[in-house]
């Protein structure tokens, strides 16, 4: 497919998948991974590139209908020294990694946070969070 040269290249990325958004970063020039990584998430490219494929893999269980909870995800995200917790295969840090990446942080304390707190207590009868990693000052802690 040939693309016009008034396409810019963020109209092309956005026709990406989340994979294949993962593993284009991954194979950017260690340079340009490097540049991309701080100035977007003032994070290191290993990081990044660690996260990117944790978001893919927990994108791919939603996506299929998978089930999160008493569920460990397939991979470790990488932790850098000075965030706020160890990471693990939890759903909880998937949703640390995902705040920390998140473009729009009013956003996500007015509308994700809200409504996963919605959920939470709508079901709180029916699921423990602790099996899924959270903390009991989860809330807090996701806020941005």
């Amino acid at each position: 497919m040939q693309i016009k040269e008034s396409t810019t290249y963020e109209q092309q990325i956005e026709l990406f998948s989340l994979g294949m958004l993962s593993k284009f970063f991954a194979d950017m020039p260690t340079a340009d991974r490097k540049e991309l990584a701080g100035e977007m998430f003032g994070l290191n490219e290993k990081t990044v590139r660690s996260w990117l494929h944790c978001c893919t893999n927990l994108r791919n269980i939603c996506a299929h209908y998978g089930r999160l909870y008493f569920r460990l995800l397939g991979a470790i995200p990488a932790t850098p020294s000075d965030f706020p917790a160890r990471l693990n295969r939890s759903l909880y840090s998937a949703l640390l990694m995902l705040k920390s990446m998140y473009p729009a942080k009013e956003k996500w304390n007015a509308v994700f946070l809200a409504e996963l707190s919605a959920l939470n207590n709508q079901y709180s009868e029916y699921i423990k969070l602790q099996y899924i990693g959270f903390p009991d000052n989860w809330e807090t802690a996701l806020q941005n």
